[in-house]
């Protein structure tokens, strides 16, 4: 059983190293490939609910113009603030929204298996709750002789 929170499906990193995965060709078996499917179409489901909470959450609290449209940062098109009087409340939702999770009824891909999608060190961190780690020991630095 895999574990997500919304806060980790909103990280740049774990959605770019699970569209790595998915739409990686050369994975080790068709056992993989159908478990990569069926995560990440777990996945979208849950990211059409997360998004729809994550719009609500935004409208309620962002400061927005006359018209009633979002107000971007200045400078910065197509992002949202918070005005003072709503940042203590935004901030307690934002926190509730990161923790709310859901469940994928699927076991842990080996990171040995999707490596072949060259996942990188940041990708693999926040893909951490969907992985499962050989647990062979690191090996030894290397000695340098004294001179």
């Amino acid at each position: 059983m895999l574990k997500v929170t919304y806060g980790q499906m909103r990280d740049e990193s774990f959605k770019r190293g699970l569209q790595k995965i998915s739409n990686c060709a050369g994975l080790k078996s068709p056992k993989v490939a159908y478990n990569v499917a069926k995560i990440s179409g777990r996945f979208m489901e849950e990211a059409k609910l997360s998004d729809e909470l994550w719009n609500k959450l935004v409208h309620e609290y962002a400061k927005k113009d006359e018209k009633g449209e979002l107000e971007p940062r200045q400078g910065h098109p197509g992002t949202f603030w918070v005005p003072e009087e709503n940042a203590a409340v935004w901030l307690e939702k934002l926190k509730e929204y990161n923790a709310i999770f859901f469940e994928i009824d699927r076991p842990p891909l080996s990171l040995d298996e999707v490596m072949v999608a060259n996942l990188t060190p940041l990708e693999i961190n926040a893909l951490e709750t969907l992985l499962a780690f050989d647990e062979a020991p690191v090996s030894e630095p290397v000695k340098l002789a004294k001179v």
